[in-house]
């Protein structure tokens, strides 16, 4: 989609976009590399003033490796400098714990009519609550990296490694299609959530949430809501 809304654009406005390379050191978090490969593409000597990505951080010691590595490429060192001195790295980022809440989903868009009767709504409900009870657990077990991190811990990481940055939420709306594949992958009792559910409400009527929810989204396309927050970082 980037890309096609790019060859609308004039050689001026046209925005440079390449995938996020690996550091030297081995991290995923390359962004002089990446800056360096983006380079390629204009002037040899060029400065860029601001630089866009999304999604960068999967667990709490992303954070971390995100900072050190927007601090290199601000610091400039014995590298050559790739920012102006005025840039900002402008970056968006879903955070787990205010995703879309699948026992949400499953209450107010697959048990209802058409898809389910009183009745059926009447047995299954209470699993429901008993499901939500246990995603509320897990995206608030502190134990847990792939969640215990919010946008006011990116914030605070940002500051303390001194730079000045600025966030806002958003509350995101969409319509998605859901496929058998990721509802296979969240119900699997091999990865975290889905042994959570799958602790919480037993084995048979998870297989028989999942087949549902696969029976409807073969039909429907869900209304799904998220949030994310967006940031804007510059050098102090």
């Amino acid at each position: 989609m980037l890309t096609k809304y790019a060859s609308t654009l004039g050689d001026i406005d046209k925005p440079g976009l390449v995938t996020m390379q690996k550091a030297q050191d081995g991290s995923r978090y390359g962004i002089r590399e990446t800056v360096k490969e983006l380079s390629k593409n204009f002037l040899e000597d060029i400065l860029f003033d601001r630089i866009f990505f999304r999604d960068a951080i999967t667990e709490n010691s992303d954070i971390d490796s995100l900072c050190k590595a927007v601090k290199d490429i601000f610091s400039g060192g014995k590298e050559k400098e790739i920012l102006d001195k005025d840039a900002i790295l402008i970056f968006s980022q879903r955070i787990p714990r205010l995703g879309q809440r699948l026992s949400r989903v499953l209450k107010s868009q697959v048990y209802t009519s058409p898809f389910a009767s009183i009745e059926e709504q009447r047995d299954i409900f209470p699993l429901l609550d008993k499901m939500a009870e246990a995603e509320k657990e897990f995206f608030e077990d502190k134990t847990n990296n792939l969640v215990n991190w919010t946008e006011d811990t990116i914030k605070e990481s940002f500051t303390k490694y001194g730079f000045a940055i600025d966030m806002q939420n958003t509350v995101c709306k969409e319509n998605r299609r859901l496929t058998e594949n990721e509802i296979d992958r969240w119900f699997n009792d091999k990865v975290p959530y889905g042994k959570k559910i799958g602790d919480a409400l037993g084995e048979d009527r998870t297989k028989k949430i999942a087949a549902d929810l696969k029976k409807v989204a073969s039909k429907k396309i869900f209304s799904w809501q998220y949030e994310n927050a967006f940031f804007s970082v510059k050098k102090i």
